[in-house]
């Protein structure tokens, strides 16, 4: 989501408490330092939450918490783009 505020970012993420997968939600407003970030998980969530803090969080210096179901935080705008690619490369089965 882009040029939205953290209002729509939120309710993004709680509508996607309703899928049966896992989701990666990224949010960015032009010109900020920082995107605010989303994940959504199922009950085969393939990761645990420390798995997900030093692989992912850790990384790319961003900071968030949760619970077993839903994990949300901040990461810089320059680590964006590697962020969303750890956690594809993550959630991806391996061949």
């Amino acid at each position: 989501l882009e040029n939205e505020g953290a209002e729509l970012f939120q309710a993004v993420v709680e509508a996607c408490n309703e899928l049966d997968q896992d989701v990666c939600i990224t949010h960015c407003t032009t010109g900020a330092d920082t995107c605010f970030w989303g994940i959504v998980a199922t009950g085969a969530r393939p990761h645990s939450p420390e798995q997900l803090k030093n692989m992912l969080l850790k990384p790319h210096n961003a900071r968030g918490g949760g619970n077993a179901l839903r994990w949300q935080g901040i990461v810089p705008a320059v680590n964006i783009t590697s962020f969303v690619a750890t956690w594809r490369n993550m959630v991806q089965p391996s061949t």
